[in-house]
């Protein structure tokens, strides 16, 4: 019984691909599969070296290093890679970071893995986080990097670009880069990836995948003054 499920599931995915006819590289929903149509369409329509690109298309790159209004900036494979390829990037002797939580669990998660120390400083959902106090426990506990995400993930409040910017020059007066997680920016103010131009302190990391509402891109970036 079992087994006559199981190959009927494979006789639809078979056939559901058959019908369309080609490769549907817009998304991820390519179906498995040993037909020999698949691997004849895949050899007769796409350049191998496209696929070796993927998902880092110069198009895409100066596309939104001119919608963004930007001129720095990495392209990565969604924002947790993003994540993943900003701290891999860093020497584990020299750098501390203070991380806000709650957040995402791809920070701690790198963090680790790159065996990056951090200090963690927590928040409930009816106390926002003070930025002075975020920048004195940042000396406090000799962190050279604070991760900010900016709105909340968990709760959705959010600081204004005024505030940022004094939190900013504070923070470049004392040697502390801040990383500004800005996947949620859509949803009730804007970006503040602007400021990359004049602090050279700030990190911006966001995707297509939130309030773009495109995930299957799997486009995200960081922006910097410096090119990274």
């Amino acid at each position: 019984m079992l087994h006559s499920i199981n190959s009927r599931i494979q006789i639809i995915r078979r056939t559901k691909e058959n019908k369309r006819r080609y490769l549907n590289l817009k998304s991820n929903e390519n179906l498995v599969t040993d037909d020999p149509l698949f691997f004849r369409t895949l050899l007769n329509n796409v350049d191998p070296v496209e696929l070796l690109k993927y998902p880092v298309y110069d198009d895409i790159y100066h596309c939104l290093k001119s919608h963004l209004g930007v001129e720095n900036i990495v392209l990565t494979s969604g924002c947790h890679d993003a994540i993943r390829v900003l701290f891999s990037s860093l020497d584990k002797t020299k750098n501390k970071v203070l991380l806000t939580t709650p957040n995402y669990d791809g920070y701690s998660l790198y963090l680790n893995i790159n065996e990056i120390p951090y200090v963690q400083c927590s928040r409930t959902p009816d106390s926002q986080f003070d930025l002075s106090s975020l920048y004195e426990q940042t000396l406090r506990h000799q962190c050279n990097l604070l991760v900010l995400t900016n709105p909340d993930p968990f709760v959705g409040d959010c600081f204004e670009r005024d505030q940022i910017t004094v939190f900013l020059q504070s923070c470049k007066d004392s040697g502390i880069t801040v990383i500004l997680d800005e996947v949620y920016s859509g949803f009730g103010r804007d970006s503040d990836i602007i400021l990359t131009k004049t602090y050279d302190n700030l990190l911006v990391l966001n995707s297509l995948s939130k309030s773009y509402g495109l995930p299957g891109l799997r486009v995200g970036w960081i922006a910097g003054m410096q090119k990274i």
